[in-house]
């Protein structure tokens, strides 16, 4: 089995011959456009093994060094019941070529590309796109691209909702939405990635603003400096905290996101006051 996905303009070829998979998920990112954009190749082993030095950011997910360059990065999925090894990932340096090695016992491993493996795949991928991931939720309003964000609860799904009732805005994703700049202009894309909802969209669009959240009895909203802007969307974006080169990178690209973005702090209510109030800041 073999095919190719376009995820914010970039190609991503998925090898998986000798294994089943769900293609259904895939229909909406899949082009017939072939670049040499990322390759993930999945293999079957009989035994995989946790090396003894792992770093570990999640109960489920635990990074070791490569040895060598083709191997820089390994990243090891654990069976959450089981806690054995389902999926062992070996990526270059710039994630560009990828081979996820999968136990035997996973009926259907291309379905973990939909999940968290896919995910940080692409995620460290996007950073040699001048890109990067961020938790929020993205929506299209006239041609223009506005991202909510903040800490769970805050109500970034609901701004996007109230967008959505008042201003006929469209949803382009509601949980892992994909930033990059390209020639000096911002966008935001769907991903294949989209939390609890079951729709994802490929929908971009050029993004007018990033707008952070708390819930306040009073709506407020502020325009970030860039210095301040970095500081409070470092921990809504996915980072590559096991590799210091890709840290370096990510953060670059944080930096010129923001510096081409404005970045607004918006303390609300979830009401049509707090649309109106960010709407006459972008019309």
């Amino acid at each position: 089995m073999k095919t190719t996905l376009r995820i914010a303009d970039i190609p991503i070829t998925l090898e998986a011959d000798i294994l089943k998979g769900n293609k259904k998920k895939f229909k909406v990112f899949e082009t017939d456009q072939k670049a040499d954009g990322m390759k993930v190749e999945y293999i079957r082993e009989e035994t995989l093994e946790l090396p003894e030095e792992t770093v570990s950011f999640d109960d489920t997910i635990k990074w070791a060094a490569g040895s060598k360059e083709e191997e820089a990065s390994k990243l090891y999925i654990i069976n959450r019941d089981s806690r054995e090894v389902a999926y062992k990932v070996s990526a270059d340096l710039n994630w560009k070529e990828v081979r996820v090695s999968c136990g035997v016992k996973e009926a259907r491993p291309l379905n973990s590309f939909l999940y968290s493996l896919g995910e940080i795949t692409f995620r460290n991928r996007i950073l040699s796109y001048d890109g990067l991931v961020i938790h929020g939720s993205a929506i299209q309003w006239e041609k223009k691209g506005i991202i909510f964000s903040g800490p769970s609860g805050m109500g970034k799904s609901t701004q996007s909702k109230l967008w959505r009732k008042y201003k006929r805005a469209e949803m382009i994703n509601d949980d892992r939405p994909a930033i990059r700049v390209i020639d000096g202009v911002p966008y935001v894309y769907g991903t294949l990635w989209n939390g609890a909802r079951g729709k994802c969209t490929n929908k971009s669009a050029p993004l007018a603003a990033i707008v952070l959240l708390e819930q306040e009895k009073q709506n407020k909203l502020e325009r970030l400096g860039k210095a301040e802007a970095v500081n409070k969307l470092m921990p809504r974006s996915f980072l590559p905290f096991n590799s210091p080169e890709n840290m370096d990178k990510a953060l670059k690209n944080l930096e010129n996101i923001v510096t081409v973005t404005p970045v607004f702090y918006l303390k609300c209510r979830p009401d049509r006051e707090a649309v109106e109030l960010l709407y006459q800041c972008l019309k």
